[in-house]
């Protein structure tokens, strides 16, 4: 085996860089860098611990272990609604019967679970709303954007704790 200073110094930035690699959508994270080091993952530092997320994604642009969510604010009034023909032009009706505004929507992958022991600490297994359905809990403001739903298609993913 190569002992010589140039290989001991390459296997010590390898153990550097290797846990890197296996950065997965919502590991925690401070930087974009400890997402992905070409760029093209982002560190979300608005969720506890950071977040590591694709943003303005698309029904496939998020990795397998991701959904792409459209998150709304709902923290505002407005008033009730069954379907999108209930708010105005400029509005979305959420799954929990609110409108809300269209040019609030932000797009990124979140990590998909099934149970609450999928996600990290701090974190919450939720359903995601889907377009036409009413769901039977809240969803917090976020929509699923997934081609070929069905009435049984559900989603779920890591959230903060609220």
């Amino acid at each position: 085996m190569d002992r010589s200073p140039r290989a001991l110094v390459f296997f010590a930035l390898l153990g550097l860089v290797a846990p890197a690699c296996g950065t997965k959508i919502g590991d925690a994270c401070t930087t974009n860098v400890d997402c992905a080091q070409d760029g093209t993952r982002d560190c979300d530092l608005s969720q506890p611990g950071g977040y590591c997320t694709i943003n303005g994604c698309d029904e496939i642009s998020c990795p397998s272990e991701a959904s792409c969510i459209r998150v709304f604010p709902y923290e505002f009034p407005a008033p009730g609604c069954t379907q999108d023909s209930s708010c105005t032009a400029d509005q979305i009706c959420l799954p929990e019967g609110i409108c809300a505004p269209r040019l609030s929507e932000r797009r990124y992958c979140e990590l998909r679970c099934s149970s609450n022991g999928d996600c990290r600490g701090g974190y919450l297994c939720l359903e995601a709303g889907i377009v036409g359905r009413a769901s039977t809990t809240s969803t917090h403001g976020s929509i699923a954007l997934v081609a070929n739903v069905t009435p049984s298609t559900v989603i779920k993913v890591c959230v903060p704790a609220l």
